[in-house]
């Protein structure tokens, strides 16, 4: 792994490759955020702007001089894989982050892996910064922080899609009790290169690659 000073020779971008849901799934997933917002201070609702819901394949931290690798790696990738079936059914949460969770199909953990196993080595070792800052973390995230730059990767993958982030760790906990019922389906019909910013969110949708329909 890169010290900071190493970090800092590079010019870097935190990127994230992400699935979109479709319209109606979007909606209900903002609505479901913006209810959330009413029961604990959160450091931001879901829009369709700069908190943009999303499912994340791998979040990390590049050198900006791969850019170009990662788009051929991703163009390659989807031409290689067949669009999916995403679910998305019950809550989670981890250091503050509460998700909604996606059923992990064989078809999500092959994309979700070949993702990893292409883009990886393009990192260089370097990571996004709030990785640095999660809390609670065991042991098999933290080994994966030091391999992947992300604590939520590969055997310890829970596909998701983020609704907020709070500071109180035990309400957090709580939280998920209160949240209603949720069973969302849509169809996977291309992956996206976007920006990675604070909190995990998605501001910014930089190239799309269709998967194969």
């Amino acid at each position: 792994m890169r010290t900071p000073e190493m970090r800092e020779e590079i010019e870097t971008a935190d990127l994230n490759v992400v699935i979109l849901p479709d319209e109606e799934t979007r909606q209900a997933l903002i609505s479901l955020s913006q209810e959330l917002s009413k029961k604990v201070d959160s450091h931001f609702i879901l829009n369709e702007a700069e908190f943009r819901p999303h499912l994340s394949l791998f979040p990390n931290q590049f050198p900006t001089r791969n850019r170009q690798g990662i788009e051929n790696a991703l163009k390659a990738l989807g031409e290689s894989s067949e669009s999916l079936n995403i679910q998305l059914t019950g809550y989670s949460q981890i250091s503050g982050y509460i998700f909604i969770d996606a059923v992990k199909t064989a078809d999500l953990i092959n994309l979700h892996s070949d993702a990893v196993s292409v883009l990886n080595p393009l990192r260089e070792g370097h990571m996004p910064a709030l990785v640095s800052h999660l809390k609670g973390l065991n042991d098999s995230q933290r080994d994966n922080v030091e391999t992947y730059g992300n604590p939520i990767v590969l055997s310890t993958w829970e596909p998701h899609v983020t609704l907020t982030h709070i500071d109180d760790l035990e309400r957090a906990k709580q939280i998920l009790a209160e949240l209603p019922p949720i069973n969302l389906k849509f169809n996977a019909a291309a992956m996206h290169l976007s920006r990675f910013a604070r909190w995990g969110t998605c501001p910014e949708i930089l190239e799309s690659f269709p998967l194969r329909s």
